[in-house]
């Protein structure tokens, strides 16, 4: 199909507009996607400049509880000479090393010149006073307690200690208020950029809400509603839905077109899945019956149902009697036979003509269909062969209150190679029990008769 040129234009208007349509939002949403990424960014800084800030904090507060671990330990053992005390000062010294493991830890996180000075003071003011700790612990050793004591408590040793805490108290200062402007300062680059992308994102929405309404309203919105409104009717199953636009010379008209494609495409793709799902569960069913009568309940309880209801019968066909006998049924029928021979009867016909046979419209009381509240007149009856290598092993009969649909046909002709299959396979399984109880009978026997002969014996040797 050609369109006119008047469509043509349309069609080229249509794509101008759209194609600088994409290009402007596209760059307002580049640019409110650049804001937003840089507000997140800006945050995540100040995210972890408040993390480093803590973490200093922690290890200053680490740094000085070394120092005082020190201090306790030392005066304890001065105080008492207690090994305790100097047990905890070794430890302090050589394995914890919270001071060492404090200093190298803040050296990581990116100091000014001034910070490290203060750790630096720190670090040497608390060696020098572990050289004097060391001394009282020395005299300590000795048992010169009266000098230890006077060293650790006096005001030299108060002396080096303040010389630790306040360079210490400098530092926590220091990092105060530089990662506090650091942090307000990423705080307001951040409500700025966010300002910013939330002024781009309004005016991108008002662009396309004035574009959207002016231009492609009634040129691709109202068929492009309908059209949707069409397809979410057939995704919840609705049945003879309708597609519009599908005259149109156009990309409306090609996607209804293509809607309607899909729309035949998925009936047929439900009603094989249908088909399919309600075959294999009929092919379950059958593979788990180990007599004929639960053989036939399976079947029929599957098939009745697949037709609204009614009743079902199920006649193989014995070899030995030459006739179709009835295994077992479904629902209720007044004067139901139990065998036929070939050609007697609709199902003694199915069984000869091998094709599936279906009558309609049936006269009132050709089936009585009974239950526990009532009777009803059938008004329709379907035998279905069975067919193994041209010869037929069953026939199923179903009676309903309605014609069967095309569908339910289709099924019925097509379950016909699983009941044979499972039909088969029930078969060998009972001549194979029957046989393992004549051969047990017989084993039985042969047994009774060895011990028969065995007594015999027996009687005549002491004879």
């Amino acid at each position: 199909m050609t369109s006119s040129p008047a469509a043509g234009c349309n069609q080229n208007s249509i794509q101008r507009y759209s194609r600088n349509l994409v290009v402007f939002l596209g760059i307002l949403t580049v640019l409110t996607l650049g804001c937003g990424f840089q507000a997140l960014h800006l945050r995540t800084l100040q995210e972890g400049a408040a993390r480093d800030r803590e973490e200093a904090l922690l290890l200053s507060d680490q740094l000085a509880l070394g120092s005082d671990r020190l201090t306790s330990a030392v005066r304890g053992y001065a105080a008492s000479g207690d090994k305790l005390f100097l047990d905890e000062f070794h430890r302090e010294l050589e394995r914890d090393r919270n001071r060492e493991v404090a200093i190298e830890r803040l050296k990581k996180l990116g100091l000014t010149v001034t910070e490290r000075d203060l750790l630096q003071r720190a670090k040497k003011n608390s060696d020098e006073l572990v050289q004097l700790e060391n001394q009282a612990i020395a005299w300590a050793d000795q048992g010169q307690l009266d000098k230890a004591v006077p060293l650790v408590f006096g005001p030299r040793y108060r002396q080096f200690k303040t010389s630790i805490m306040q360079p210490i108290q400098q530092f926590r200062d220091s990092l105060r208020d530089r990662y506090g402007e650091q942090v307000e300062l990423l705080s307001q680059e951040a409500r700025d950029w966010a300002a910013g992308g939330l002024s781009l994102l309004v005016l991108n929405s008002l662009a396309t809400g004035a574009v959207l309404t002016l231009f492609f309203w009634r040129r691709v919105v109202q068929p492009l509603t309908s059209i949707n409104g069409s397809l979410r009717a057939l995704l919840t199953g609705q049945k003879n839905v309708v597609i519009g636009y599908q005259e149109e010379a156009s990309e409306v008209g090609d996607i209804a077109r293509s809607l309607e494609r899909y729309r035949q495409a998925s009936d047929e793709a439900e009603r094989q899945r249908w088909m399919k799902n309600q075959l294999a569960e009929i092919a379950d069913a059958l593979h788990q019956a180990e007599t004929p009568e639960h053989f036939a309940g399976c079947l029929l309880s599957k098939l009745v149902p697949l037709l609204g209801g009614g009743y079902g019968a199920f006649y193989c066909w014995q070899e030995q009697e030459g006739q179709l006998r009835w295994w077992g049924g479904f629902g209720g029928a007044e004067h139901c036979e139990t065998c036929f021979d070939p050609g007697q009867g609709l199902v003694g016909q199915c069984q000869l003509e091998q094709r599936l046979i279906v009558m309609s419209d049936l006269p009132d009381g050709y089936v009585q269909i009974t239950s526990g509240s009532g009777a009803a007149a059938a008004r329709s009856l379907v035998l279905i062969p069975v067919i193994s290598n041209g010869e037929t092993l069953a026939v199923v009969e179903l009676a309903a209150f309605h014609a069967p649909s095309p569908e339910q046909l289709e099924i019925l002709e097509a379950v016909s190679p699983t009941v044979c299959l499972n039909l088969e396979i029930l078969q060998r399984n009972l001549k194979a029990q029957k046989l393992a109880v004549e051969l047990q009978g017989y084993r039985t026997s042969l047994r009774f008769s060895q011990e028969q002969a065995e007594r015999l014996l027996f009687s005549e040797d002491r004879v």
